[in-house]
């Protein structure tokens, strides 16, 4: 336990220090926009039809973070989370379409050196399924569930104010027994330095 606390006051303090820096200034605030395509596990199928529990989906998310002088920033994330459609078929024929998607509402930390930043969102996910029968809505529903959103990514400059990168990471709502792994394509923009 003592150590565990001493391993994290060291980590808050490492987290705290300034960065050198060679510009006039380190202090900024970034806008990251993320397309990722992700698999989704259920713990079980998500509908009494379904006979899967993998499902590929998609992402489109965006953040907005403040960079102080320190290797720690703060910021918030939304965006849309596509986890799974599935046909659903009773005695051999269709009957129709089921979908689970989400929007995020998250508050975001996130540490980056080198060119890596590591990061995890915490917050709610609305979540948003649809039934639909011969291309027609039938039924929708919503809910509010916690969970968070770990990643990892490397940025490479492409100007000295926009950055590309590779990003991985998962979505995680334990409550509902749904898990996604993805990997994306992230674009940063430094929309103000000062």
């Amino acid at each position: 336990m003592h150590l565990a606390l001493v391993l994290l006051s060291s980590g808050q303090l490492f987290a705290l220090a300034p960065i050198p820096t060679t510009g006039d200034s380190v202090y900024r605030v970034r806008l990251t926009a993320l397309g990722a395509g992700m698999a989704t596990l259920y713990d079980k199928p998500p509908t009494v039809q379904s006979s899967n529990t993998v499902y590929l989906g998609n992402a489109l998310c965006g953040r907005l973070v403040w960079h102080p002088n320190h290797l720690l920033a703060v910021g918030i994330q939304s965006g849309f989370v596509f986890f799974s459609a599935d046909d659903l078929v009773i005695n051999g024929q269709e009957s129709g379409k089921a979908g689970l998607a989400a929007v995020p509402m998250h508050m975001i930390l996130t540490m980056s050196s080198r060119g890596f930043e590591f990061g995890i969102g915490l917050g709610m996910y609305q979540l948003q399924s649809i039934w639909k029968l011969e291309g027609i809505e039938r039924a929708t529903s919503s809910d509010y569930e916690y969970g968070i959103n770990p990643w990892v990514g490397y940025e490479v400059p492409v100007t000295s104010s926009v950055t590309l990168g590779p990003e991985v990471g998962a979505h995680i709502l334990s409550n509902r027994g749904v898990k996604t792994v993805y990997a994306g394509i992230k674009v940063t923009v430094d929309v103000v330095r000062y």
